[in-house]
């Protein structure tokens, strides 16, 4: 059976799928493609003939002896694929032309060549008929038939070729004539309209052409069909009158479908028909013409806003989607902004906020139709209103199909009359839809609606809503009343400014209306603001970034930036302009890349270009000429601050510390500015840009606002106008065009969307690839023999290519990258297949170097190498680089530098055998191989080589596990020791101290503090004593912690800024909030560095260390759980595995001895490295643990005492206490009277003591062994009959497994449960969270800063 992967039905064959496919789903097409008809196949295509191509070469007709899928491989290098002989020729053509020798693939032939033509032209002539089972042995490792699936057993139906034939195969069906007819009819329309209002071709050419078809259907083609009917019955041996026949022709011929369709009386076949067939069958909605002036003939064209809301909510599809509309939408949290509904305009907007409800966003532009020159010019220039509809998800607006038309007015007549005029019948229909609403008939219900907000340049914004439209006077700010000379001194976030309400703006209206003259910027009402009950004009009227940013401030900085760098000698323009146009852009940047920079830009102090163009500029821009400016050079600061402020503008997502890092990016940036160019002005677009922070809170994230997409809507008129070449009411023309293409569209969004989409695959056997990726696959499934693989994936809108880095997830506030290497397309959904890569961030070009990790460095085939480095006569160490040697000499010291932990500056030397294994000076590595020794020469500073950069470092740290050091002789490298900075003695400080810095770091910082003192002013941080603060800083923090969390970075931050205060921020809501962000990147590098180097409690959540399902950055990540200061420590000094392990083995023997716990205390203190990073890498079991280490679960004297007494609780909780203390009263035991202080404590934290301690007498022990079993965490004390009476025995049960017993005191048994938390790496229990965090944070006084509030009342109460 073959089902139709839209609908689900299924058919007895493909043809008659095929058919389904042509009849019923006819908006399959170039938005939405026509599904492969095998099962097994993703693929989907645009066009018909694209389907038809694949059936016809990628299920052909079966031949086993064809269809062979072969494995072959190539004897030159580690290529090994299941391929056809096609592209196996094509990897050969690879190696000939680089000119390797290749030999002849083909049994018996032993030519050989490296010429690419040769070795075609030998083929060619030699072995033209030859086939997969004509090559050598070595080179065809395996052949196999391919397993066909069910839908392939119909031999009857499969074909060579897919024609016509085979969907016309299965004509008499189930479909009745009249429906079938139909169901043509409105195809045929569908086609014309496409072909009339998508393709824009001519009615006249369309009635030509319906002509021209009406008279070869119905009279040329009648003869034809009367010598086919004819020759039909003459094969059936049928003797039919000639008369009955010629009458026969000419019925078919005009009963024809087509021909009733677009005939004479079809409705079809006339533009005025065809266009009346349109509104009834598409639902159109006509536009309407509202006349200004009668006798000069003014009007304009308006689309009834409320009969296009009815056409559009009538899609199933866009209701499935929308929001707050089917139920309510409570809004967001505060926390974080992704759309519209997590802002405060729409928690604070009574009706949309309350109920279900329409939310409309609307866009007003003028745009030129027609003028060459610009549209400036005013010709033909037309105001354009859009709206969209505002409830449906983030991402939807994209698509130019969502954004509708409202009004289409003359511009002069929108100057002449006035928008209070123009918009009129548009204000009439909102204020219906908030008063009374609009009838969606898929809901059953009546649904009101309002304006969430407009959208508009600064220019039509200002118009609309009432605000002075000069950009030059006093007031230019819709958001406060600063004066424009204010902009100069005053910054936003001082708080100088008053930022304007409703209520503000109300007296600024009665102003206007006593004086008749603009008051603070103020000249009218606003006609929305005035009429909408729920509009409010000073929450409106979002910001622009396209105007704002990337055609206002990027170009203007830009231009400054670049003359003082050309004026410098950095570079030239020409160089610049090379690198823009040599420049590899890829994806979709190839379509906006930036166009040259003028020659004249200096002279006009901007560099032009369009929005899209200036925001890939400054993207790339420091990719482009990074390398060419220094780090110190001020102006580049000005240009990757601008950057940073472009990055955190354009995210879709923003949480409150996000926005709070923009408004104090805005305020460095602006001190910067004012700092370089001091002669540059405060433009009014920066002190709108110093806006966004708050505005971001108000309307969500504003690259969902921005008018560049809106834009975009203006190339369909103007294109329309371009094809008909007609100005006669060219409103009515445009706007009618318009609905008709909006009908068409709307007819096909009516459908689900296509999830995945898929163009061409390649099928292959899931053994040939690599063994861990094909191990994976078979974990989830496990009956899959072939996969279906992709390298051109679009899957739920967004497209993945092979070669494309994307953001895996994150690993303590830093993103983690992979590069696609190939697509799996399983169940409809891709899997990928990626190489993971390492990330070190370089603030100097604002993006993350990448290298591959060593894991997948060894997947991809590269040869691990070994060196010996000779450091003195008696210090030789073995050196194994797994990724090979390095591609510098730079690049080796930096790897010997680090491996060997040298400080300074030094040469290298290498054994050359030319000149009897003398040591010469190295200058290429060219000239190392495998097993090559080496010698380092220390140099003076002086003499240090100017090549090693602290770029080439950069780059060669951030490789996972660079290099590796082998552990197999008394001569290897030991990386750490037990003073090393992985191994910690110290907690978390309750203050942190701030390290002192470089003596010239130091100067300028006590400097900065005494100014900042005397007159307020901040010091001006220059990228080199950034990095000296964040160095030092950075590597203090890893002293306590590897993985330390936000708020320890608040912390050391405002540490910092307290230690000198002229580092604080301006515009951070603590003004140390930019120095957190830096602070988690330089850890984030730190951690990348000594992991290459091999640290243990940052290589325990390397990928590699990972299970294959736990093989993603941020999952299990191994991290200390209490604030354990020695997480994952490194083996001691002069120690390797091998020989702990044989102290583990001796620590084995010593347990089983009597007295004998001094020596035990040694071998575990030896073996500490070895025990932790076993049982937190590997997680063993109890019991694993409990054969390779017995003496974790050795009872120790512990001493734990209970502070104070609780004995004020009140209550029903305060009696049962008290019951519990009153053995204490009768001089009770000490372990007795500890037992009752640690059950009081629990109970007086709310918790059950049974949970805790598990209490049974001597006869009830097999029911207690049964019943502990299933206890996660738990003490158990045995005793006779009396509850003082001392215990029989006490234990403990960790995962149902008895670790421990014959205790001395519960007391004691507590001291060891709280110290197995720790030994095997375990949670606290759930139920007993508050009792653990008492012994943790109060009496081992272990990360007491951080409690919750039950834990703070205690400790308050026990502190008074």
């Amino acid at each position: 059976m073959w089902k139709c992967k839209e609908c689900g039905v299924t058919k007895s064959q493909r043809s008659e799928l095929l058919k389904h496919y042509k009849l019923q789903h006819n908006h399959f097409g170039r938005r939405r493609g026509y599904p492969c008809t095998y099962s097994t196949c993703p693929c989907s295509f645009t066009t018909w003939n694209a389907l038809k191509s694949h059936l016809s070469r990628s299920h052909p007709r079966l031949n086993p002896q064809k269809d062979q899928q072969t494995t072959l491989r190539c004897l030159l290098c580690e290529y090994k694929q299941h391929s056809t002989l096609k592209d196996y020729l094509q990897h050969l053509g690879q190696h000939l032309k680089n000119y390797e020798t290749v030999n002849c693939i083909f049994r018996g032939c032993s030519y050989k060549t490296n010429v690419y033509d040769s070795f075609r032209t030998h083929r060619y002539r030699n072995h033209r008929l030859s086939s997969v089972t004509d090559l050598k042995p070595e080179i065809a490792v395996s052949a196999q038939p391919i397993h066909h699936s069910s839908e392939d057993s119909n031999a009857d139906d499969l074909h060579e070729d897919v024609s016509e034939d085979e969907v016309a195969s299965s004509v008499f069906d189930t479909h009745s004539t009249e429906d079938l007819s139909n169901a043509i009819e409105r195809k045929i329309a569908s086609v014309l309209l496409k072909l009339e209002h998508v393709f824009l071709v001519p009615n006249v050419a369309i009635d030509d052409l319906l002509q021209e078809l009406h008279y070869l259907i119905s009279v040329v083609s009648v003869p034809v069909t009367y010598d086919t009917i004819i020759q039909l019955l003459q094969e059936r041996n049928c003797q039919v009158d000639v008369a009955v026949v010629q009458e026969l022709a000419s019925v078919l011929c005009k009963s024809n479908p087509i021909q009733t369709a677009v005939g004479d009386k079809g409705p079809l076949s006339t533009s005025w028909k065809r266009k009346a067939y349109y509104k009834n069958h598409f639902n159109v909605v006509e536009p309407l013409e509202y006349v200004l002036d009668q006798k000069n003939r003014r009007s304009f064209q308006y689309v009834p806003i409320l009969k296009s809301l009815q056409q559009i909510l009538s899609c199933q599809s866009i209701l499935d989607k929308a929001i707050n509309l089917k139920s309510h939408h409570r809004g967001g949290d505060g926390l974080k902004y992704t759309s519209f509904f997590d802002s405060l305009n729409f928690q604070q907007n009574e009706l949309l906020s309350n109920e279900t409800a329409i939310s409309l966003t609307l866009y007003v532009d003028e745009f030129e139709i027609c003028n060459p020159l610009g549209t400036s010019k005013k010709i033909h220039k037309i105001l354009g209103v859009y709206w969209i509809l505002g409830n449906l998800p983030p991402g939807s607006h994209s698509s130019l199909s969502s954004i509708n038309l409202a009004a289409l007015i003359n511009g002069n007549d929108v100057t002449q009359y006035g928008y209070e005029k123009v918009l009129e019948p548009l204000v009439d229909d909102l204020v219906t839809l908030e008063q009374h609403g609009v009838f969606i008939s898929k809901l059953g219900k009546t649904i009101k609606g309002t304006v969430q907000f407009i959208v508009a340049d600064n220019l039509a914004a200002h118009s609309i809503a009432g605000f002075v439209e000069n950009f030059s006077g006093t007031y230019v700010c819709r958001f406060c009343t600063a004066e424009r000379e204010e902009f100069q001194t005053k910054e936003v976030n001082s708080g100088a400014f008053c930022l304007r309400t409703q209520g503000i703006h109300a007296a600024h209206l009665e102003a206007v209306r006593e004086e008749e003259v603009p008051h603070f910027g103020v000249k009218g009402v606003c006609l929305l603001s005035k009429r909408l009950s729920y509009f409010n004009v000073t929450t409106g009227f979002p910001p622009d970034i396209a105007h704002d940013l990337f055609e206002g401030i990027i170009p203007v900085e830009i231009a400054l930036c670049l003359a003082v760098f050309i004026s410098k000698k950095y570079f030239t323009l020409n160089n610049l302009n090379e690198a823009i146009q040599t420049f590899p852009f890829k994806w979709s940047d190839k379509k906006n890349r930036p166009h040259p920079v003028p020659l004249a830009y200096s002279t006009r102090k901007r560099i032009g270009g369009n929005a899209h163009e200036n925001w890939g500029l400054v993207r790339f821009l420091p990719l482009l000429i990074g390398d060419k400016v220094p780090a110190n050079e001020p102006a580049w600061q000005v240009l990757t601050d601008l950057k940073d402020i472009v990055d955190l503008v354009v995210t879709p997502f923003h949480t409150k510390e996000s926005i709070a890092y923009l408004d104090s990016k805005i305020s460095e940036h602006r001190l910067r500015l004012r700092e370089v160019f001091p002669d540059q002005r405060i433009l009014p677009k920066h002190h709108y840009v110093e806006h966004y922070p708050k505005l971001i809170e108000q309307f969500g994230p504003l690259v969902e606002l921005w008018t560049m997409r809106f834009e975009a809507k203006h190339s369909f008129f103007k294109r329309v106008v371009r094809h008909t070449n007609c100005f006669k009411n060219v409103l009515l023309s445009l706007s009618r065009r318009h609905q008709f293409h909006m009908a068409h569209q709307l007819h096909l969004y009516s459908l689900p969307t296509q999830t995945l989409e898929v163009r061409k695959v390649s099928s292959i056997p899931i053994d040939v690839l690599h063994e861990e990726i094909s191990h994976a696959v078979k974990q989830k499934h496990p009956n899959l023999d072939l996969l279906c693989m992709a390298e051109d994936v679009t899957y739920e809108a967004y497209n993945y290519r092979k070669g494309m880095i994307i953001s895996h997830g994150e690993l303590a506030g830093l993103p983690e990258f992979c590069e696609i290497i190939q697509m799996v397309i399983l169940q409809e959904k891709p899997l990928f297949v990626v190489r993971r890569l390492d990330a070190w961030y370089t603030e100097h070009y604002r993006a993350y170097i990448l290298t591959t990790s060593a894991r997948d460095s060894s997947m991809a085939g590269k040869k691990s190498v070994k060196l010996l480095v000779c450091l003195s006569q008696d210090d030789k160490r073995k050196l194994l680089l797994p990724n090979g040697i390095p591609k510098s000499v730079e690049e080796l010291v930096d790897d010997v530098r680090r491996a060997c932990g040298l400080r300074g500056n030094f040469r290298i030397q290498y054994q050359d055998k030319d000149f009897g294994d003398t040591f010469v000076n190295l200058t290429s590595t060219g000239d190392l191989e495998d097993l090559c020794t080496i010698k380092v020469i220390p140099l003076p500073d002086e003499d240090a080589a100017p090549a090693q950069t602290q770029t080439a470092v950069n780059v060669s740290l951030s490789s996972d596990e660079a290099f590796s050091i082998s552990g197999e002789t008394d001569d290897t490298l030991i990386l750490s020791s037990s003073s090393s900075s992985s191994s910690r003695t110290e907690q978390w400080p309750k203050e942190f101290p701030i390290p002192s810095f470089s003596y010239d770091t130091e100067v300028q910082l006590e400097r900065g503090n005494a100014a900042f003192k005397a007159n307020g002013t901040r010091l001006t941080v220059n990228p080199r004593m950034k990095s000296d603060i964040l160095e030092k800083v950075s590597d203090l923090i890893y002293k306590y912690k590897a993985y330390p969390k936000s708020y320890h970075f608040c912390e050391v931050s405002e540490a910092l800024i307290k230690k000198h205060p002229c580092l604080a921020e301006p515009g951070s809501w603590n003004g140390c909030y930019g120095w957190t962000q830096r602070l988690k990147t330089r850890m984030g590098n730190l951690r990348t560095q000594l992991k290459g180097l091999g640290c243990p409690e940052l290589a325990v959540n390397s990928l590699k260390t990972k299970a294959t399902d736990d093989a993603h950055p941020a999952k299990n990540v191994k991290r200390p759980k209490r604030g354990e200061a020695n997480h994952v420590p490194s083996y001691p000094a002069g120690e390797t595995a091998d020989n702990l392990e044989m102290e583990r083995q001796v620590l084995l023997k010593e347990v089983k001895k009597r007295n004998n716990g001094r020596i035990i205390r040694e071998k575990m203190a030896k073996t500490f490295a070895l025990r932790r990073q076993e049982i937190v890498e590997k997680q063993p079991r109890v019991e694993e643990l409990q054969e390779r280490w017995p003496a974790i679960f050795q009872e120790e004297e512990h001493s734990s005492q209970l502070l104070q007494v609780i004995r004020k609780k009140g209550g029903a909780v305060g009696e049962k206490i008290r019951s519990i203390l009153k053995p204490l009263d009768q001089g009770v035991d000490l372990n007795i009277r500890r037992e009752c202080l640690l059950k009081s404590l629990v109970i007086y934290l709310g918790e059950d003591v049974s949970h805790l301690i598990k209490e049974y007498l001597v006869v009830q022990k097999e029911e207690a062994k049964a019943e502990l079993e299933n206890a996660a965490m738990a003490i158990f004390v045995l005793r006779d009959d009396d509850a003082l009476s001392p215990p029989m025995d006490i234990g403990l049960v960790v995962d149902g497994v008895e670790v421990l017993n014959d205790l001395s005191s519960i007391a004691s048994s507590c001291a060891m449960l709280f110290g197995l938390t720790y030994a095997l790496n375990l949670s606290y229990p759930v139920e007993l969270k508050y009792t653990f965090e008492t012994f943790q944070k109060i009496i081992m006084d272990i990360e007491s800063r951080q409690m919750s509030r039950r834990i703070q009342n205690l400790s308050a109460k026990l502190h008074e």
